[in-house]
């Protein structure tokens, strides 16, 4: 066995459980390499459709290519846009709660080869049916997406011990944001090739289909089921998994939907949403209509501030965290305080940036991408700022509060391209229009982040704790989990604007 369990007297007296665990490779961190492997190529549709949409309507190239440019104006490539997020919206929801029900393996597996598949007729489907029939196939795409995290926080949790969940989780998810930086430039390259936007929806299509492949031969949805994993490791898993079963509870949604505190860390979310989706489907046409960039150069550049956006909160975050813990600000400023301050310079930051970069001209493009690069370095900023608030206003419905926030978050960044089309429609060019556009989108951030600052609160919600019951910690190793709930009153905590929770334990 790796795993050796303890008693332990804590100081309010109960008596838990402490583990000492051995880190050993086995089985389970192969798949986490083919988890990995799955988000990127998730980042790469979601970050390589933009592009090809742009390269779809690039009519510069009439003459050097040998497959058909259409002429769909900003108008129809935002409906486009906006149809793969809308699906994505509509079943974020349903995807969420089928989680459990169909398991991790069934809905990649199912999302990979829908998308392959879709891929594989997408050229065809645009050249008969044109931008119409475009939209429903992005919808359906959009929608398969939706399924993505909730089947890779599946397969986390059958996989691994919490303690080195903890650890992998952040490398996983993060692959979708790998994914996303890497197909900016590499749709970009094919797109300038003589097959075009074509070619880039075949190469989608190729990289999908293997990815598949590899994903229903070599992966299982549970150790149990994978002929590979040894039966010391086996062991290994199931003992630590049990140590930390925790018990099911309803969730109060009608008591976290009334909450004020939900609603402004929603708006935070919203607001972020907003500026990333921004990011993502129109800067690269701004670069190459605004800026005259080509579409390889457009794409190329637009990879720079998802760079900068991740940089910096693997950057900030870590550094936020350790500030906060030295235990100096506590005397300063309260925990919702000063989450506020961080989130607010990062707005500030974003609203800035979308404000100045508009104002350039074509002769200062390239300081416009430094600026751009610097106003998505600031929206990590903003959510260093209010991510850490989800744990600390529950601990028992974590997951399902983040889901209550990104429900609307992913309708507001829905409906982005739609907006921005609508404005800028046949003079797609004008700078006067991408203006309005910018501005736009900083006022959304800026009405997010006034939003969150009156509503949102740092502190555990009475409706955390259902029935008066809580939930008994213990440590592993220094991750801090959880045992099975405990019939143990609590007293509330009159106090606001604390650094502690609403609720004290004893």
């Amino acid at each position: 066995m790796d795993i050796d369990f303890v008693n332990y007297k804590f100081e309010n007296g109960f008596v838990g459980v402490v583990t000492r665990t051995k880190f050993r490779l086995g089985i389970r961190h192969v798949q986490l390499l083919y988890m990995c492997l799955c988000a990127v190529v998730f980042g790469v549709l979601r970050g390589a459709a933009p592009v090809a949409v742009l390269a779809l309507a690039d009519r510069s190239r009439l003459n050097d290519t040998y497959i058909q440019v259409y002429d769909y104006n900003k108008s129809v490539q935002g409906t486009v846009m906006s149809s793969f997020l809308w699906g994505h919206a509509l079943l974020l929801v349903p995807a969420q709660l089928a989680r459990g029900a169909l398991g991790g393996k069934l809905m990649i597996s199912a999302a990979l080869l829908v998308n392959g598949a879709i891929y594989v007729a997408l050229p065809t489907i645009v050249n008969q049916g044109g931008w119409i029939a475009l939209c429903n196939a992005q919808f359906v795409l959009g929608m398969t997406h939706a399924a993505a995290a909730p089947a890779l926080r599946a397969l986390l949790l059958a996989w691994l011990p919490p303690h080195e969940r903890e650890t992998f989780s952040p490398v996983v998810y993060g692959g979708i944001q790998l994914g996303t930086i890497v197909a900016f430039p590499v749709a970009g390259a094919i797109s300038a090739s003589a097959l075009g936007w074509e070619l880039v929806f075949y190469s989608l299509a190729m990289m999908t289909l293997s990815a598949a492949a590899v994903w229903a031969l070599l992966t299982a949805g549970r150790p149990a089921d994978h002929p590979a994993v040894g039966d010391k490791e086996k062991e290994f898993i199931d003992e630590a998994l049990k140590c930390y079963k925790q018990k099911q509870l309803k969730t109060p949604w009608g008591q976290m939907l009334r909450s004020g505190a939900t609603w402004g860390l929603a708006a935070a979310h919203v607001g972020c949403s907003v500026v990333v989706t921004f990011f993502l489907t129109e800067v690269p046409a701004y670069l190459v209509l605004a800026h005259g960039f080509t579409v390889k150069q457009g794409a190329m550049l637009s990879m720079l501030p998802f760079v900068a956006m991740w940089l910096t909160f693997l950057a900030v975050s870590p550094t936020v965290e350790s500030i906060y813990k030295i235990g100096f600000v506590n005397y300063l400023v309260s925990n919702t305080r000063y989450r506020k301050i961080i989130s607010t310079l990062g707005a500030c930051g974003t609203v800035l940036g979308l404000w100045l970069v508009p104002l350039l001209g074509s002769q200062s493009s390239y300081l416009a991408v430094v600026l751009l690069c610097g106003t998505m370095a600031s929206v990590a900023v903003q959510y260093v700022g209010f991510l850490s608030i989800y744990s600390d206003m529950s601990e028992n419905y974590c997951g399902s509060l983040a889901l209550a926030t990104r429900a609307p978050a992913a309708a507001a960044a829905a409906a982005v391209p739609l907006v921005a089309g609508f404005v800028l429609r046949a003079d797609q060019c004008d700078p006067l229009r991408w203006r309005v556009v910018f501005l736009t989108v900083a006022a959304a951030a800026l009405a997010g982040q006034l939003l969150h600052v009156a509503l949102a609160r740092a502190q555990r919600q009475y409706w955390d704790n259902q029935d008066h019951r809580m939930k008994f910690t213990y440590y592993n190793d220094v991750n801090q989990m959880e045992l099975d709930d405990l019939k143990v009153k609590i007293i509330p905590k009159k106090t606001e604007e604390k650094n502690e929770d609403d609720l004290l334990f004893i």
